[in-house]
């Protein structure tokens, strides 16, 4: 059962990356970590902690709960806010 958590959040991360067009390098720093570092949470390496968890919901402007969610599909729009246009990180 936790590994199973452990996956849906590691896809989330990726999904959600992706669907707003944001590199592991710019998400990175947002998370003040090192791009290696975000590679290896995304792949479920090392776990990610719930401080940046809610860091990176603050980022994206989601519920940290969306995270958790299996059932959410990557087409929606919680995952595709678009960023504003010529927005950096």
């Amino acid at each position: 059962m936790i590994q199973k958590i452990r996956d849906i959040i590691c896809a989330n991360l990726v999904r959600i990356r992706v669907s707003r067009r944001y590199s592991q390098r710019e998400i990175s720093s947002v998370l003040s970590i090192k791009q290696p570092s975000y590679r290896n949470i995304e792949m479920g390496h090392t776990l990610i902690s719930a401080a940046q968890l809610a860091v990176l919901a603050n980022f994206y402007r989601l519920p940290v709960a969306l995270f958790y969610q299996n059932d959410t599909i990557p087409g929606s729009d919680l995952f595709q806010e678009a960023r504003p246009h010529g927005e950096t990180v």
